[in-house]
């Protein structure tokens, strides 16, 4: 964890360093760094960051009287009633908290990696994490720390001990992939996916392609980028031209080629093949695209100078996230919990989960919201997520929301098609759909949960937990 004086950032940020008040100067060092006032620990630094909703500004008061005694602040801000306390004064307090980030972390002797894609950035980050960390110090990774805010927080969780910075970099708007490039500045990329996730904000999926390459913007010929060939969007021949090594995870003419992928109850079985050498390698865990994300994370460690034993031993120690394909049973039924994130690319592949996981003679359940973000291309692909949910063979879909009708629209149109049995039922809210489970769903079924953050279909996964069956 960072430990420092915070007049030595006042250079880098263009910031006014103040003691405020009169009597002894004694430059005490802060230890961490915070910006909820509510998780505030002693010691640390307080940077007043002025949201949407909230101005952090309007909680340092409060802090005052608790104890802290550093702040990042902005200017304008009355320091009066401060005494005894340390200041920078800024202008922009998100600005300067990741000018100072970028500062301590020039200021390490760090590998840098960044891990940014549309879908399985997290789960390859934390994989990449715990194969890296059979043999070196590895800056640990917090929660989905991946925006403007949690990337500097990251950092400042680092001690000086850390051999390996381990960056994810999450994307909403345009610029947000570059501004953490330029922050981090790494030696190496893995780009996971390109996909429609951010379509409302970004305009189009090239731009969403442009935005995720541009974790490359500051690369010389000494850097690398690691692809996944296996996303439709990314691909060695695209990046014939760029001026630094490109190496990828994918079939055969891959760098290292991942075959024979078998997905059952529990777990993948798949096999690696990386200069001539074959390995067989099996994960307590499911979702096919799992396995590219540990064959990238394998991919890493072995360009960084580790062998293949290594990096596949270090798999199975993986830290899996809440609510990213988590399976277990309540009572006969099965649950896979991806209620994370949606969005087509990744609803397929939870879907395809579903069906190569159910055990003999159970039906497929999928209980879904809608997906955010998709913009003037919302109808059409939700329509194609319930045509692709009948295709699969899903037995009973049942979806929650407005945006979720027009998966269930696609679904009733296809399985019409088919002229194949199914369930179709739709609730508008989560409350009317929770008070309806315990007579929908049936003994042995298998079911999935799975709709964008915004929906919080957690509370559907709490309610099923709940039922006895």
């Amino acid at each position: 964890m960072i430990r420092a004086l915070l007049k030595t950032f006042e250079s880098c940020t263009s910031g006014r360093f103040e003691h405020v008040g009169k009597g002894e100067v004694k430059d005490i060092p802060f230890e961490g760094v915070c910006i909820d006032s509510r998780n505030w620990k002693e010691g640390q630094l307080f940077v007043a960051l002025k949201g949407e909703k909230q101005d952090g500004h309007e909680f340092i008061l409060q802090l005052y009287d608790k104890g802290c005694r550093h702040f990042l602040i902005e200017e304008g801000y009355d320091r009066t009633d401060l005494m005894g306390s340390e200041c920078l004064i800024v202008e922009n307090s998100l600005i300067a908290m990741g000018k100072m980030a970028k500062a301590y972390l020039d200021s390490l002797n760090v590998l840098k990696i960044a891990v940014t894609g549309s879908m399985g950035k997290t789960t390859t980050r934390n994989f990449i994490y715990s194969v890296l960390s059979k043999k070196y110090k590895v800056g640990a990774p917090i929660k989905n720390y991946n925006s403007q805010t949690g990337v500097p927080l990251t950092i400042f969780n680092y001690d000086r001990s850390v051999k390996i910075a381990l960056i994810e970099m999450g994307l909403e708007y345009k610029g947000d992939i570059k501004y953490l490039a330029d922050l981090v500045r790494p030696q190496m990329a893995v780009i996971t996916s390109s996909a429609a996730t951010h379509i409302e904000t970004m305009g189009s999926e090239d731009a969403i392609y442009n935005e995720k390459l541009s974790v490359c913007s500051f690369f010389n010929e000494d850097n690398c980028l690691i692809i996944n060939e296996f996303s439709p969007n990314l691909s060695k021949k695209k990046l014939a031209d760029v001026p630094f090594e490109v190496y990828s995870v994918g079939c055969e003419g891959s760098d290292l080629i991942v075959r024979n992928m078998v997905e059952q109850e529990g777990h993948l079985e798949f096999d690696v093949v990386y200069a001539g050498e074959h390995r067989h390698i099996r994960l307590d865990m499911v979702g096919i695209h799992n396995c590219y994300n540990a064959a990238m994370a394998i991919l890493v460690a072995l360009k960084i100078g580790m062998n293949i034993d290594e990096a596949i031993e270090g798999l199975a120690e993986m830290t899996k996230e809440a609510h990213r394909m988590d399976m277990f049973k309540v009572g006969s039924l099965n649950v896979i919990d991806d209620c994370y994130s949606s969005f087509p690319e990744a609803l397929e592949s939870s879907m395809m989960t579903l069906v190569n996981t159910k055990s003999q003679n159970a039906r497929t359940v999928a209980i879904l919201g809608g997906m955010n973000g998709l913009a003037e291309r919302s109808v059409e692909l939700h329509h194609e997520a319930g045509v692709k949910a009948a295709s699969l063979g899903i037995d009973v879909l049942i979806t929650i929301g407005e945006k979720a009708k027009d998966i269930g629209a696609g679904y009733l149109k296809q399985t019409t098609n088919m002229g194949s049995k199914c369930q179709y039922h739709h609730f508008d809210t989560k409350n009317e759909a929770i008070r309806y489970l315990d007579g929908l769903l049936k003994p042995i079924d298998s079911v999935l949960i799975k709709g964008s953050r915004i929906f919080a279909l957690e509370e559907i996964v709490a309610a099923i937990k709940e039922l006895d069956k």
